[in-house]
């Protein structure tokens, strides 16, 4: 369990020399291909299709991950194939942007499966990378080593961000500016855009989550979801910001708080708010928060 400090691809230096830069490699590919099936799945006639095409290139990352291969290729074909699924229909449905803590809203079961849930529902959903973290790692790495005179600290997550950021524009272009979700904006540009309603002192995922949602705003999607854990402070940061955020953005919005066990009253929250969604993208609907 590394310490996220400048100290963290040190520590995790012990498991192995290269498996800080294998890892990176993995974490974007992996990101990448969960973004081909988001914007696949709610357009293809048989999803269980999609989700066994997910998993047979999740397998083959792991395995090219391993053997220490490049990635960009097996992006590629991932690509092509989940474009070649036999659709259902092409009609564009309306994005739902999902920001929240980020293992609850990256797992599942954590979250009682909201992402399928809201595609059944007649939604689109996107999901933050959690790449995203590891580059905000970075930063408030570097801010530290700064603060504390590590100087040598600082150029070494100088030279490991610049690393990241090369894989990462290389493994994009496998997808050859087809995925509608991206790009996805830098560090920088999230914390100055949250910083108009939290201070970037307040460090962790809060500010994070306000950034991205300023983000999937100014792409234009439909609705909002917030997804956290039961007693999550930052979580709730977000939940009371949301309501600032929706008031400039007129967005439908709506958190969600999960405890482990399954709410009977989930379904029909993500009904009414994607009745909300659907009236947002005709052009009729209101700003009023889906809760």
């Amino acid at each position: 369990s590394p310490n996220q400090t400048y100290t963290l691809y040190e520590e995790l230096g012990v498991v192995g020399k290269d498996f800080a830069k294998q890892a990176w490699k993995g974490v974007v590919a992996v990101d990448v291909l969960i973004k081909i099936r988001q914007e696949t799945r709610p357009y293809v006639r048989d999803p269980g299709s999609c989700d066994r095409l997910y998993q047979q290139y999740l397998d083959r990352i792991s395995r090219e991950v391993e053997r220490g291969e490049d990635l960009r290729d097996v992006l590629a074909s991932a690509y092509r194939d989940f474009r070649d699924l036999p659709r259902s229909t092409e009609r564009q449905k309306p994005v739902v942007g999902l920001v929240g803590e980020i293992y609850v809203r990256s797992n599942p079961f954590a979250n009682e499966n909201v992402v399928r849930n809201l595609e059944e529902l007649g939604v689109e959903v996107w999901l933050p990378t959690i790449g995203e973290w590891i580059h905000y790692v970075n930063h408030t790495s570097k801010k530290q080593a700064l603060e504390e005179h590590a100087f040598g600290q600082w150029l070494k997550l100088a030279l490991e961000t610049r690393y990241q950021h090369k894989v990462e524009h290389h493994l994009l272009q496998a997808c050859d500016s087809g995925l509608r979700s991206l790009p996805e904006p830098g560090t920088k540009s999230l914390l100055q855009w949250a910083s108009r309603f939290i201070d970037p002192r307040f460090e962790g995922e809060a500010i994070l989550s306000v950034g991205k949602s300023l983000d999937y705003a100014d792409k234009r999607v439909q609705g909002l979801v917030n997804v956290i854990p039961f007693t999550c402070m930052p979580g709730g940061v977000v939940d009371a910001l949301l309501k600032r955020i929706t008031q400039e953005n007129p967005l439908p919005s709506l958190t969600l708080i999960f405890d482990g066990q399954s709410e009977t009253n989930t379904q029909n929250r993500l009904e009414a708010f994607v009745h909300q969604v659907s009236q947002q993208g005709s052009g009729d609907g209101d700003s009023r928060q889906g809760e």
